[in-house]
């Protein structure tokens, strides 16, 4: 049984050889394609059932832009589909399946904005700022954009970031996470919209 029959089958419950199973670290020093080898090493070496990409480089979004009063906010740009943060991340994921060959699952995690923005900014100026209503006001929309980026897009361009991992990657799930916490949800037409693209 290869590593993808072996995973698809005990999803849908069918009988196995074997358990799937995977592990993988953070990895922290390499970016690019050194990235995409050092996580060949440990997919090589340790013989797992999936790939985990796992590049903590794609988790700081403030590129360089401070916040230290609720009104900074205001003047913060998010990561838009076509930002390198995104194009990269889908360049990494191409090369992690060439490089194993495609032999296994590929499994990449797309941080929520809740994540995304206590990893730029600190987990205890973001849930002080999300804590006071006026602050509120400043950073919600800063989340709600993110949010759009990260799954929706614009409503001329739904979700391009998301239709680049279904329809180009060769994504065939996706699990929406709680982000730790994050309030504000998908709204319930882009989990539709999630769910139509998966099944063309």
């Amino acid at each position: 049984m290869d590593k993808k029959s072996r995973v698809k089958a005990c999803m849908d419950r069918q009988e196995v050889d074997r358990p799937p199973f995977a592990v993988w670290r953070h990895f922290t020093e390499t970016q690019g394609r050194e990235c995409v080898a050092a996580h060949r090493r440990v997919f090589e070496e340790t013989d797992v059932d999936i790939l985990k990409l796992m590049a903590d480089g794609f988790r700081d979004i403030s590129d360089g832009q401070v916040v230290a009063r609720p009104e900074d906010w205001d003047r913060i740009r998010v990561p838009q589909p076509g930002d390198m943060f995104f194009t990269q991340q889908i360049d990494r994921i191409c090369w992690g399946v060439e490089a194993i060959e495609d032999c296994a699952p590929v499994y990449h995690s797309v941080f929520s904005p809740y994540t995304l923005l206590h990893l730029a900014w600190g987990k205890e100026l973001v849930d002080a700022h999300l804590k006071d209503e006026q602050a509120g006001k400043h950073i919600m929309p800063v989340l709600h954009e993110l949010m759009q980026s990260l799954a929706q897009g614009s409503r001329e361009e739904i979700g391009q970031y998301t239709r680049q991992l279904i329809k180009q990657m060769g994504t065939r799930g996706f699990m929406l996470g709680g982000g730790g916490g994050y309030a504000p949800t998908l709204r319930s037409e882009a989990v539709r919209w999630i769910g139509e693209v998966l099944k063309e």
